[in-house]
């Protein structure tokens, strides 16, 4: 998340591990295979957010939640560039366990939303 200090992060991990090295007398040795700091979080009131709680209003009839994730998405990227981006859909909440699933029924109702999305007049 973009609230964390990815090097302070690392220098919390690298204490646990001496300390762990210490005590049960083993080394420890880190490796970060993949590792990217995230890039500043799309303001709440930009003009992408402010449509997708529109439509998820317009279509689902709930109130959207602005939140943060972690994790690589693709909308980091954009954000890299500057562009105001979001993620969104309808989940269960599976993710990342054994027998994650995504419902057709839910990917239709987001597909609805994407659509009401690009119906819209600018």
């Amino acid at each position: 998340l973009p609230s964390y200090d990815l090097d302070a992060i690392k220098n919390r991990i690298r204490q646990y591990a001496d300390e762990i090295e210490q005590s049960f007398h083993v080394k420890i040795t880190l490796a970060y295979p993949q590792e990217e700091s995230a890039p500043l979080p799309t303001p709440t009131d930009a003009p992408v957010v402010k449509a997708l709680a529109e439509a998820v209003r317009d279509i689902k009839h709930k109130e959207a939640k602005i939140v943060g994730i972690g994790g690589g998405t693709v909308a980091a990227y954009f954000r890299k560039k500057g562009l105001p981006a979001v993620c969104w859909s309808t989940l269960d909440d599976t993710l990342h366990e054994p027998n994650e699933y995504s419902k057709i029924s839910s990917t239709l109702e987001d597909a609805k939303v994407m659509a009401h999305i690009f119906m819209q007049k600018s």
